[in-house]
Protein backbone atom coordinates (compact mmCIF):
# COMPACT_ATOMS: atom_id res chain seq x y z
CA UNK A 1 0.00 0.00 0.00
CA UNK A 2 1.48 3.38 -1.01
CA UNK A 3 1.91 6.42 1.25
CA UNK A 4 -0.87 8.18 -0.66
CA UNK A 5 -3.27 5.31 0.06
CA UNK A 6 -2.52 5.11 3.79
CA UNK A 7 -2.43 8.88 4.39
CA UNK A 8 -6.20 9.11 5.15
CA UNK A 9 -5.88 6.35 7.73
CA UNK A 10 -2.91 8.02 9.41
CA UNK A 11 -4.89 11.24 9.52
CA UNK A 12 -7.81 9.46 11.22
CA UNK A 13 -5.65 7.63 13.75
CA UNK A 14 -3.65 10.64 15.00
CA UNK A 15 -6.61 12.52 16.59
CA UNK A 16 -7.81 9.26 18.15
CA UNK A 17 -4.41 8.64 19.74
CA UNK A 18 -4.34 12.18 21.13
CA UNK A 19 -7.84 11.64 22.53
CA UNK A 20 -6.73 8.52 24.44
CA UNK A 21 -3.87 10.35 26.11
CA UNK A 22 -6.07 13.37 26.83
CA UNK A 23 -8.66 11.18 28.55
CA UNK A 24 -5.98 9.40 30.58
CA UNK A 25 -4.68 12.81 31.69
CA UNK A 26 -8.21 13.97 32.57
CA UNK A 27 -8.79 10.96 34.80
CA UNK A 28 -5.37 11.43 36.40
CA UNK A 29 -6.32 15.01 37.27
CA UNK A 30 -9.63 13.77 38.68
CA UNK A 31 -7.77 11.34 40.92
CA UNK A 32 -5.56 14.09 42.31
CA UNK A 33 -8.40 16.58 42.72
CA UNK A 34 -10.66 14.16 44.57
CA UNK A 35 -8.06 12.13 46.46
CA UNK A 36 -9.09 13.62 49.80
CA UNK A 37 -12.84 13.52 49.28
CA UNK A 38 -13.24 10.12 47.63
CA UNK A 39 -13.20 6.77 49.34
CA UNK A 40 -10.39 4.27 48.80
CA UNK A 41 -12.76 2.23 46.64
CA UNK A 42 -13.44 5.20 44.35
CA UNK A 43 -9.74 5.98 44.07
CA UNK A 44 -8.97 2.36 43.22
CA UNK A 45 -11.66 2.44 40.54
CA UNK A 46 -10.26 5.58 38.92
CA UNK A 47 -6.71 4.19 39.03
CA UNK A 48 -7.87 0.98 37.35
CA UNK A 49 -9.65 2.98 34.65
CA UNK A 50 -6.59 5.12 34.07
CA UNK A 51 -4.45 1.99 33.80
CA UNK A 52 -6.66 0.50 31.08
CA UNK A 53 -6.80 3.79 29.19
CA UNK A 54 -3.01 3.82 29.15
CA UNK A 55 -3.13 0.29 27.79
CA UNK A 56 -5.53 1.36 25.03
CA UNK A 57 -3.13 4.15 24.14
CA UNK A 58 -0.09 1.87 24.18
CA UNK A 59 2.09 1.34 21.12
CA UNK A 60 0.87 -2.24 20.65
CA UNK A 61 -2.81 -1.28 20.70
CA UNK A 62 -2.24 1.75 18.47
CA UNK A 63 -0.54 -0.46 15.91
CA UNK A 64 -3.41 -2.98 16.11
CA UNK A 65 -5.98 -0.20 15.57
CA UNK A 66 -3.98 1.13 12.64
CA UNK A 67 -3.94 -2.34 11.09
CA UNK A 68 -7.72 -2.73 11.52
CA UNK A 69 -8.37 0.70 9.97
CA UNK A 70 -6.49 -0.15 6.77
CA UNK A 71 -9.01 -0.43 3.94
CA UNK A 72 -8.03 -3.92 2.80
CA UNK A 73 -7.87 -5.20 6.37
CA UNK A 74 -11.25 -3.75 7.43
CA UNK A 75 -12.95 -5.23 4.36
CA UNK A 76 -11.36 -8.61 5.04
CA UNK A 77 -12.57 -8.55 8.67
CA UNK A 78 -16.13 -7.82 7.56
CA UNK A 79 -16.09 -10.51 4.88
CA UNK A 80 -14.28 -13.36 6.64
CA UNK A 81 -15.20 -12.69 10.27
CA UNK A 82 -14.01 -15.23 12.81
CA UNK A 83 -12.80 -17.58 10.05
CA UNK A 84 -9.65 -15.44 10.06
CA UNK A 85 -8.61 -17.30 13.22
CA UNK A 86 -8.68 -20.65 11.43
CA UNK A 87 -6.97 -19.48 8.27
CA UNK A 88 -3.64 -21.02 7.25
CA UNK A 89 -2.52 -17.59 6.11
CA UNK A 90 -0.27 -15.98 8.75
CA UNK A 91 -1.48 -12.51 7.71
CA UNK A 92 -5.10 -13.53 8.45
CA UNK A 93 -4.14 -14.89 11.85
CA UNK A 94 -2.26 -11.69 12.69
CA UNK A 95 -5.30 -9.65 11.70
CA UNK A 96 -7.57 -11.79 13.90
CA UNK A 97 -5.18 -11.29 16.82
CA UNK A 98 -5.26 -7.53 16.33
CA UNK A 99 -9.08 -7.53 16.28
CA UNK A 100 -9.16 -9.53 19.52
CA UNK A 101 -6.48 -7.37 21.13
CA UNK A 102 -8.39 -4.14 20.46
CA UNK A 103 -11.78 -5.66 21.31
CA UNK A 104 -10.48 -6.91 24.66
CA UNK A 105 -9.12 -3.46 25.55
CA UNK A 106 -12.46 -1.78 24.75
CA UNK A 107 -14.36 -4.51 26.58
CA UNK A 108 -12.26 -4.01 29.71
CA UNK A 109 -12.86 -0.27 29.79
CA UNK A 110 -16.57 -0.90 29.11
CA UNK A 111 -16.73 -3.26 32.09
CA UNK A 112 -15.09 -0.73 34.39
CA UNK A 113 -17.41 2.16 33.50
CA UNK A 114 -20.55 0.01 33.20
CA UNK A 115 -21.86 1.04 36.63
CA UNK A 116 -20.60 4.62 36.57
CA UNK A 117 -22.69 6.60 34.11
CA UNK A 118 -20.81 9.88 34.62
CA UNK A 119 -17.45 8.29 33.83
CA UNK A 120 -19.02 6.27 31.02
CA UNK A 121 -20.09 9.47 29.22
CA UNK A 122 -16.69 11.04 29.86
CA UNK A 123 -14.96 8.05 28.28
CA UNK A 124 -17.34 8.03 25.30
CA UNK A 125 -16.75 11.74 24.68
CA UNK A 126 -13.08 10.93 24.14
CA UNK A 127 -13.05 7.50 22.47
CA UNK A 128 -16.63 7.04 21.21
CA UNK A 129 -15.80 7.74 17.56
CA UNK A 130 -12.95 5.22 17.48
CA UNK A 131 -14.94 2.68 19.49
CA UNK A 132 -17.99 2.85 17.20
CA UNK A 133 -15.86 2.64 14.05
CA UNK A 134 -13.98 -0.43 15.28
CA UNK A 135 -17.23 -2.08 16.39
CA UNK A 136 -18.68 -1.57 12.89
CA UNK A 137 -15.61 -3.22 11.37
CA UNK A 138 -15.36 -6.10 13.85
CA UNK A 139 -19.06 -6.86 14.52
CA UNK A 140 -19.13 -9.78 12.04
CA UNK A 141 -15.97 -11.21 13.62
CA UNK A 142 -17.33 -10.89 17.18
CA UNK A 143 -20.76 -12.33 16.28
CA UNK A 144 -19.05 -15.33 14.69
CA UNK A 145 -16.73 -15.68 17.67
CA UNK A 146 -19.71 -15.90 20.02
CA UNK A 147 -21.43 -18.52 17.89
CA UNK A 148 -18.24 -20.53 17.41
CA UNK A 149 -17.14 -20.60 21.04
CA UNK A 150 -20.56 -20.31 22.73
CA UNK A 151 -19.44 -17.33 24.81
CA UNK A 152 -21.08 -13.91 25.33
CA UNK A 153 -17.74 -12.24 24.63
CA UNK A 154 -17.16 -8.48 24.29
CA UNK A 155 -20.63 -7.54 25.52
CA UNK A 156 -19.36 -4.41 27.30
CA UNK A 157 -17.63 -3.32 24.09
CA UNK A 158 -20.92 -3.79 22.22
CA UNK A 159 -22.85 -1.95 24.92
CA UNK A 160 -20.53 1.06 24.74
CA UNK A 161 -20.80 1.17 20.93
CA UNK A 162 -24.62 1.10 21.09
CA UNK A 163 -24.77 3.80 23.78
CA UNK A 164 -22.49 6.06 21.74
CA UNK A 165 -24.52 5.49 18.56
CA UNK A 166 -27.78 6.32 20.38
CA UNK A 167 -26.21 9.46 21.80
CA UNK A 168 -24.91 10.54 18.39
CA UNK A 169 -28.24 9.83 16.67
CA UNK A 170 -30.03 11.83 19.36
CA UNK A 171 -27.73 14.80 18.80
CA UNK A 172 -28.21 14.55 15.02
CA UNK A 173 -31.99 14.56 15.40
CA UNK A 174 -31.88 17.63 17.64
CA UNK A 175 -29.71 19.40 15.08
CA UNK A 176 -32.38 19.25 12.36
CA UNK A 177 -35.48 18.63 14.48
CA UNK A 178 -35.96 14.99 13.52
CA UNK A 179 -38.96 15.94 11.37
CA UNK A 180 -39.96 14.23 8.14
CA UNK A 181 -42.45 14.74 5.34
CA UNK A 182 -46.06 13.64 5.86
CA UNK A 183 -45.40 10.32 4.14
CA UNK A 184 -42.29 9.83 6.31
CA UNK A 185 -39.97 9.32 3.35
CA UNK A 186 -37.96 12.56 3.33
CA UNK A 187 -36.23 14.78 5.85
CA UNK A 188 -37.63 18.31 5.97
CA UNK A 189 -35.26 21.06 4.82
CA UNK A 190 -34.61 24.43 6.48
CA UNK A 191 -34.27 27.15 3.81
CA UNK A 192 -34.72 30.88 3.36
CA UNK A 193 -36.06 31.00 -0.19
CA UNK A 194 -38.49 33.93 -0.44
CA UNK A 195 -39.92 34.04 3.08
CA UNK A 196 -37.17 33.90 5.66
CA UNK A 197 -36.19 30.70 7.44
CA UNK A 198 -38.79 27.95 7.03
CA UNK A 199 -38.90 24.18 7.47
CA UNK A 200 -40.38 22.57 4.36
CA UNK A 201 -40.74 19.34 2.38
CA UNK A 202 -38.69 20.50 -0.61
CA UNK A 203 -35.77 18.10 -0.80
CA UNK A 204 -36.29 17.35 -4.51
CA UNK A 205 -38.24 20.45 -5.56
CA UNK A 206 -35.38 22.33 -7.13
CA UNK A 207 -33.23 21.32 -10.08
CA UNK A 208 -29.53 21.01 -9.36
CA UNK A 209 -27.82 23.36 -11.79
CA UNK A 210 -24.25 23.10 -10.56
CA UNK A 211 -21.82 22.52 -7.72
CA UNK A 212 -19.84 25.40 -6.30
CA UNK A 213 -16.98 25.89 -3.87
CA UNK A 214 -14.77 28.70 -2.64
CA UNK A 215 -11.28 28.83 -4.06
CA UNK A 216 -8.58 28.78 -1.39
Amino acid sequence: MSLVEIAPFLGAIAPITIAFFALAATIAIAIIAHRQSRTAKDQSFLLATQSILKEIGSQKIREARGHIFEKDASEKIKQKGVSLKKSDDRADKDLAEDVERVAVSFDRIGFLVHYNEDLQWRVLDFIGFSLEKIWDISETFITGFREEYKQPSYRYFEEMAKIYKEKKDSIDKKAWGGKKSKDGKRNLIVHNIGGGQVLADCLFDYKIIGHYRYEK
